[in-house]
């Protein structure tokens, strides 16, 4: 994760389009996690990279416009990891 840039947990909602509740689910469900908590600022940021930001858009794109529940969502980020190698 050497040089990857990490945003905050509401910059990630804005740029993915998804809301902090949704964004909660998905973490509850092991489908996205974040990359570090970072001490900065008031308390605990979490904070997430760019490879995070891709999957919550994938995610987001899968749920609403294809309407996969979230078991499916997970098979298919499994597979994709697989290909991926």
């Amino acid at each position: 994760m050497h040089g990857d840039r990490l945003i905050t947990r509401q910059a990630l909602c804005m740029l993915a389009g998804v809301s902090t509740s949704e964004l909660s689910l998905w973490e509850n469900e092991r489908l996205l996690e974040p990359a570090s908590m970072s001490e900065a600022g008031f308390g605990d940021e979490v904070l997430y990279d760019l490879a995070a930001l891709r999957r919550a858009r994938l995610i987001r794109v899968l749920s609403e416009d294809l309407g996969v529940n979230l078991p499916g969502i997970d098979v298919i980020l499994n597979l994709l990891e697989e290909i991926a190698g």
